[in-house]
């Protein structure tokens, strides 16, 4: 095409491409038959998607134009908030926004149906969306029995496209990333959002040692 440029491939980066794939494949189903083909196809493809992951551009993440009515805040709810801990923290960031009672903080939350990662490879998510309906449903009485009023919904799997999507329509001048302790996933997903948003992102860590 005119005026696209040269092309970054070189003409011998296709054939070690395709040696780089098929390679491993063959020799595994050489020396270890169909199973061990099988097993190297599976990691080599995991690696292209890694790859091509690691390659995408992590351009700024858009936010909906408010009204500027009310203060909005996102929580991405990867785990429930059933503990005091939780609302009380929720509630200062809603606090916070609104510079006052956190009661005049619109408040979104947003439940990933993440599931298992088995689940999620075959696209069998009925049961993570059924199971991020009852986190949420959890979710918003806690923060209702705090005498916080949110309303949710299901998100996508992945965090960081759960809260893009949200965003695109939800306003939010701040965002909270709620999840259990041990879940690198979560704090990846906020530090991944904290670098592409230009308003506050915090990660608020559950677990036996709390952490905000």
């Amino acid at each position: 095409m005119e005026g696209s440029g040269p092309s970054p491939l070189k003409p011998w980066h296709l054939p070690i491409a395709v040696a780089g794939i098929a390679v491993p494949i063959v020799a595994a189903t050489m020396f270890g038959g169909p199973p061990a083909g099988l097993g190297a196809a599976f990691v080599v493809a995991a690696t292209i998607v890694y790859l091509a992951v690691r390659a995408t551009p992590r351009e700024p993440i858009e936010v909906a134009r408010g009204d500027g009515d009310r203060p909005r805040l996102l929580v991405i709810a990867c785990t429930a908030l059933d503990e005091p801990f939780a609302v009380a923290s929720i509630a200062a960031a809603a606090a916070d926004l609104a510079d006052g009672p956190a009661s005049a903080a619109d408040l979104l939350v947003v439940a990933p149906a993440a599931g298992s990662r088995l689940a999620h490879w075959l696209s069998d998510l009925g049961r993570a969306r059924l199971e991020a309906q009852e986190l949420l449903a959890v979710s918003l009485a806690g923060l209702a029995a705090g005498g916080l009023d949110a309303r949710g919904r299901v998100g996508d799997p992945d965090p960081v496209v759960a809260t893009e999507d949200a965003l695109r329509t939800f306003p939010a001048a701040g965002v909270v990333f709620v999840g259990e302790v041990e879940d690198d996933r979560v704090a990846a997903a906020a530090a991944d959002v904290r670098d592409r948003l230009a308003i506050p992102v915090r990660h608020l860590a559950l677990g036996a040692a709390p952490v905000a």
